[in-house]
């Protein structure tokens, strides 16, 4: 968890029937039901993605890995698949967070993976400039303080 303890403490303290849930966590209750079909669902920052790795209802994989170029990413989708042996052609990688479709990340992954789609955030987001598959993790976090 990403918060300091003392935060944490306070937090306890002051707001006793608090729930603390992980991102990873809030992540897998907003997917459902995940099917036969493994997915890799991958969220950008500047400088990390976050990745679930899912086959028939079960969670294979969650980690953040840091990366500087596109080639680091690559490296990690394609570590992953050897590692858990899904196949690049049938699995789905869904992308969400900083990446842009004009990116050089976004079309090296079209090199290496066949189904790939964004996640859309669940709830409508007014007009404006940024796509909405950029706040699809702040999507997540929406039932922990609903």
């Amino acid at each position: 968890y990403a918060v300091p303890v003392l935060q944490r403490e306070w937090i306890q303290h002051h707001f006793p029937t608090a729930v603390f849930l992980h991102q990873y966590s809030t992540g897998l209750k907003s997917l459902g039901a995940t099917g036969d079909t493994p997915m890799l669902l991958a969220d950008f920052r500047n400088g990390s993605f976050s990745l679930m790795v899912l086959r028939q209802h079960q969670l294979l994989l969650s980690r953040t890995w840091q990366y500087q170029s596109p080639e680091d990413v690559i490296y990690y989708l394609l570590r992953t698949c050897d590692e858990f042996g899904l196949n690049r052609t049938e699995s789905q990688l869904s992308i969400s967070g900083f990446i842009d479709k004009d990116s050089s990340l976004h079309k090296e992954l079209y090199g290496y993976f066949a189904q790939i789609t964004f996640r859309e955030a669940a709830w409508q987001m007014p007009q404006n400039e940024y796509p909405a598959h950029y706040f699809t993790a702040v999507n997540d976090l929406y039932p922990c303080v609903s």
